[in-house]
């Protein structure tokens, strides 16, 4: 303090033309004095009436008042950028730098972000009293009334219970309502949806088809009792122009039973119209009689003509079917191919053909001129090749969904399914998992490297440790990494 308060002397001397000696309080009104007599000069002093104010002076914080003169009043102890509550600010501890508005807020019994609530927005917290957290499945933590459990209002577009959406099932029977989307046609009403077993002729409808039933043997008439002319609604031989059978029903439902029956045989092939001859008129047309292939005509009244020859299961290729030889039952579509016999087996258009002999032939084959290319064959990755003719080469070995670098990809390791541009990376193991060029060794971020990767950084997992940073007194952390916590 001497030597500051002599060099200031001396500069005085220099302005004035007199020697240090010769300066003396009082001599004159414009030379620096030292009224509090602290040691400083009214030059240096910001308030030279005050002995406890001067430069250095140790400052009392939130008092108001400037003690060492830096200008301001302390207002910010822990120099977390925010005053302290006392000072006017909004720091709600002013002792701890990790406390302050806009701070995470971490589940440690304390108001971290200075909001006046502890441990509130976690997961794990109940934010709005439900009794629901986040991590219990409350999907709105800052709505009393959703919660898991709670009363969905149907279709309110809130998802009060917390299921993934508005309740759109009012009736809960496994079918939205058809107003919203759905296709429930009464969603008040469980007994009521697309399935649901429907009461014939009362004038509801339980299955939403768009109509009650009317018509329950499905014969294409209503019934009598719905408003119909169907006589035996459960019968679908019974119908109004059906023809008549000797059966003792109603079938045409004219309210005469097994009448017109025509029990005789008209054309003499043995058998009548009641007997099953679909055409009593000519007598080669009879159930039994050969059927002629082909010709239109259905001779043994199997409901149509024979198109399928050779009975393989496929009609005739020139009568609209597939069967490319109807006279022969092994040559149809599927059959098994005999290669190289000219014939075309399968009905493909083609005989067999395989040109390099690997056994598939030229239609399934993508290079024929290659035995080593066939459906099957064992890829080669990144040569450019489709040896399985799977329509092209492997580029992504560990099927990780990226391609290998080898192949023009992003994938820096294709021979491992946790190396990608989407792998997580494992710090300071010397892997680079997410082929970012380099393994993680700067966890927090700071932009220096962990001890344990070789670098300066003492805790890579707090940024505000690190070589660059101030140390901070007191506060028991080694802050820069020197080694001392002071």
């Amino acid at each position: 303090m001497f030597f500051r308060t002599f060099s200031l002397l001396a500069a005085l001397a220099l302005t004035t033309g007199c020697s240090p000696d010769h300066v003396e309080v009082g001599d004159d009104t414009s030379t620096p004095t030292d009224a509090d007599g602290d040691g400083y000069t009214s030059l240096l002093d910001c308030d030279d009436d005050d002995a406890s104010v001067y430069p250095d002076a140790e400052e009392v914080a939130y008092d108001g008042i400037d003690q060492d003169c830096t200008g301001a009043d302390l207002g910010d102890v822990d120099g977390d950028g925010f005053d302290a509550v006392e000072a006017g600010g909004d720091d709600c501890n002013d002792a701890d730098a990790q406390i302050f508005p806009g701070a995470p807020e971490y589940a440690n019994e304390v108001d971290d972000d200075c909001n006046g609530l502890v441990d509130d927005a976690l997961d794990t917290s109940d934010d709005d009293g439900d009794g629901y957290s986040e991590a219990q499945g409350d999907c709105d933590d800052a709505s009393a009334v959703r919660y898991p459990g709670a009363y969905d209002l149907p279709y309110d577009g809130i998802d009060q219970d917390c299921q993934g959406g508005d309740n759109l099932d009012a009736d809960d029977d496994g079918y939205d309502s058809a107003v919203h989307g759905g296709d429930d046609c009464d969603d008040y009403d469980v007994a009521f949806h697309p399935g649901a077993e429907e009461v014939a002729y009362d004038g509801l409808e339980q299955d939403c088809d768009g109509a009650d039933l009317t018509d329950v043997d499905a014969d294409g008439f209503d019934s009598i009792g719905a408003g119909g002319d169907d006589c035996d609604d459960h019968d679908p031989e019974s119908f109004p122009g059906n023809p008549e059978y000797a059966d003792g029903r109603d079938n045409d439902c004219n309210g005469v039973v097994d009448d017109n029956i025509d029990t005789t045989d008209d054309d003499a092939d043995g058998y009548s119209e009641a007997g099953g001859d679909c055409n009593d008129a000519d007598a080669s047309v009879s159930p039994g009689t050969a059927e002629v292939p082909y010709d239109g005509i259905d001779q043994d009244c199997s409901g149509a003509d024979l198109l399928d020859a050779d009975g393989d299961g496929y009609d005739d290729a020139a009568h609209g079917g597939m069967d490319c030889d109807d006279y022969d039952r092994s040559v149809h579509p599927g059959a098994a191919e005999v290669a190289n016999d000219g014939v075309d087996q399968d009905c493909d258009g083609t005989d067999v053909t395989d040109g390099d002999g690997d056994g598939y032939k030229a239609a399934d084959d993508c290079d024929d001129g290659d035995a080593d290319v066939h459906p099957g064959a064992s890829e080669v990755a990144y040569d450019g090749i489709d040896q399985d003719c799977d329509g092209a080469d492997v580029t992504d070995v560990d099927a990780d969904g990226y391609d290998a670098e080898a192949a023009g990809g992003s994938d820096c390791d294709d021979h491992d399914a946790a190396v990608s541009p989407a792998g997580t990376e494992t710090p300071y193991d010397g892997i680079d998992q997410d082929c970012s060029g380099d393994d993680l060794t700067d966890v927090d971020g700071d932009g220096y490297d962990a001890r344990a990767a070789g670098g300066t950084d003492c805790n890579d997992t707090d940024a505000a440790v690190n070589p660059g940073e101030p140390e901070v007194l007191g506060n028991g952390v080694d802050d820069n990494c020197d080694g001392l916590t002071t």
